[in-house]
């Protein structure tokens, strides 16, 4: 039995699957660390509430329905001891529950030419109104063992919602059974009201925040206790900064809390470091403005990022917490003719990245440039001058993507390949074309991993508007593109901004993309050119882009498994994707086909 049923279209070496969903999907997140049974978690939010699948795995066991046999003379031969308990008015669930036996032997079987994970089991959040935003924490496999305990069996998300509620949720990383979904809900989903400041939140990060720094934390009368603590940024009209302590006994209340911090700072979006151990706030004004905040280093009350700069209670002269650390501002846009109607552009998205060293941010026009905060400025640049920068543009290849260069006028001519050739037709005929006075729209999505060496890389996911780009190692382009003294980016073989085509949105917007966790430290980069598969949010679906490798047969074990050259540059040249050296290599194979061939087994 299947919760959902996606559609399927296959390609060579990539499946897209497409789960159409009932209701109006506003964004959705993977959790970052799999429940017990292997699954993986996605979490989405709609117009009702928040929705939880359970992707892949082992499904778990229905209970034991079977009544036992009939006791002789009413007595119990295997029980040979009895127990009186007059505990009847404890509640059940406080009662030690039964870990054996829980999950199915095996995992579903896959169909080895279509091979991909089945959502086994959902739970649906009814919260009566709008979920706009949900945010999890990112988690590192080396950073685990510092999590605290209780956020490795539960899943911990923030969820905004549009009667201006701020909640925190936990759920347990354990898939219920069919039956005993509603009691799993009633006992087990927990919920905590965060203050806020009356109005719809438009941004929300979270994160967990080391043990070590706990004594760093001022959260009032709520003293650390060692397991760790959580810390949450929202914005709205202002910025508002959460720390709890996450334990059993401090994760509900019927009260909502109060923020540590609040301020009244101009913000549209807000980003959290995933190392546990820095705490800066990256505030995004969308205006074009980037500001970080420490929320944990005490300042002067005089202290403002701007003129409509932070607020508080405190009197003047005296210690607050929180500090504006730096500013940084885009670039600026001119009107042709109009100079005196200069603006900044505005920032459509801005994330943490290379360990919180740099700041990612793409732009209205689809420029997207890194800020490098601890690098030394070129000759002839400032600090707030991109370090990287270049532009996102759907007639762009995967070779000139990255070239960091604003585009060329249209008129001027270039060198025309197949592969340059196929995507201008693509976008003269069937590609679409921008709309005057629609707002452009874009994100950025930032998956954290840790490799066997313990060194930690990022993959990096945008879209501007409808297309998809993506770099599998951060680490990896940014050596390319700083350790050049050429003024290149280095070597071809690099991983570098790749443009992820052929992805059927069927004429709906993209909300949020999410990226799963990569099978292993070494996995193959596959077809999309990005370890990891992507969950992208439309606006009534959500679809899943899988890489995949075909099936081996038994008697190609020992065998390369790569394919004949030559069918390899027919099959190319079908789809108008064959190169000069593809075409050199056919046209010797044809020369050749007029000579005489010697068979072998004749005798």
């Amino acid at each position: 039995m299947d919760i959902l049923e996606p559609r399927v279209s296959k390609r060579e070496k990539k499946l897209d699957l497409s789960y159409e969903l009932p209701n109006r999907m506003h964004c959705s997140q993977i959790y970052p660390l799999q429940a017990p049974n292997g699954s993986t978690v996605v979490l989405y939010g709609h117009d009702r509430g928040l929705r939880v699948l359970w992707r892949g795995g082992k499904r778990p066991k229905e209970p034991d329905t079977k009544k036992r046999p009939p006791k002789a003379n009413g007595v119990d031969k295997k029980q040979d001891v009895i127990v009186i308990d007059d505990s009847d008015d404890e509640p059940q669930q406080n009662q030690p529950e039964d870990t054996e036996d829980q999950y199915e032997d095996e995992e579903d079987e896959q169909d080895p030419d279509c091979p991909y994970p089945r959502v086994i089991q959902d739970l649906d959040v009814d919260l009566g109104t709008e979920v706009l935003h949900i945010a999890v924490p990112s988690i590192t496999s080396a950073a685990a063992s510092q999590i605290p305990k209780r956020a490795n069996t539960h899943i911990v998300v923030a969820i905004a919602c549009s009667d201006t509620k701020l909640l925190l949720m936990t759920i347990p990383l354990k898939p219920p059974t069919f039956a005993n979904k509603q009691e799993y809900f009633q006992q087990n989903v927990t919920e905590l009201k965060l203050e806020g400041d009356g109005s719809i939140f438009h941004g929300l990060a979270i994160k967990f925040v080391a043990k070590e720094d706990d004594s760093r934390h001022r959260s009032g009368s709520r003293s650390a206790d060692g397991d760790g603590r959580l810390l949450i940024a929202a914005v709205a009209k202002g910025m508002s900064i959460w720390s709890l302590k996450l334990s059993k006994d401090t994760v509900s209340s019927s009260e909502p809390l109060l923020p540590l911090f609040r301020s009244t700072v101009t913000a549209s979006a807000v980003a959290l470091q995933s190392s546990l151990n820095q705490n800066l706030v990256l505030v995004v004004d969308r205006s074009g403005a980037v500001r970080i905040f420490d929320p944990f280093t005490s300042s002067e009350n005089s202290a403002r990022p701007s003129s409509r700069g932070s607020e508080s209670a405190t009197p003047a002269g005296q210690k607050k917490p929180g500090q504006w650390v730096m500013s940084y501002h885009t670039p600026f846009h001119t009107p042709k003719n109009s100079p005196a109607l200069a603006r900044r552009k505005k920032i459509l998205s801005a994330s943490w990245i290379l360990g919180a060293r740099s700041i990612l941010v793409l732009l209205e026009d689809g420029e997207w440039g890194i800020w490098d905060l601890y690098g030394t400025p070129q000759a002839g640049k400032n600090t707030e001058d991109f370090a990287l920068h270049g532009y996102l543009d759907s007639s762009s290849t995967p070779e000139t993507a990255d070239l960091g260069k604003p585009r060329k006028n249209a008129s001027k001519l270039a060198p025309m390949t197949p592969n340059t050739r196929k995507a201008k037709s693509e976008n003269l005929f069937s590609g679409s074309p921008k709309v005057s006075g629609v707002a452009p729209t874009g994100g950025i999505s930032v998956s954290t991993s840790s490799g066997r060496s313990g060194q930690v890389d990022e993959s990096i996911v945008m879209w501007y508007n409808s297309e998809i780009y993506s770099i599998p190692s951060m680490q990896s382009f940014w050596q390319r593109s700083t350790n050049n003294t050429g003024g290149g980016f280095g070597s071809l073989y690099a991983p570098g901004l790749t443009h992820i085509s052929d992805v059927n949105l069927m004429n709906e917007s993209i909300t949020s993309i999410s990226q799963f966790a990569s099978s292993s430290a070494t996995s193959s980069l596959g077809q999309m050119n990005t370890p990891r598969d992507l969950l992208v949010s439309a606006e009534h679906r959500f679809i899943v882009l899988q890489s995949f490798k075909p099936p081996a047969a038994s008697r190609m074990l020992f065998q390369p498994t790569t394919e004949h050259p030559a069918s390899r540059d027919q099959r190319m040249l079908d789809v108008g994707e064959l190169d000069l050296g593809g075409i050199d290599s056919m046209l010797d194979g044809m020369a050749g086909d007029g000579r005489a061939r010697r068979v072998d087994f004749a005798r």
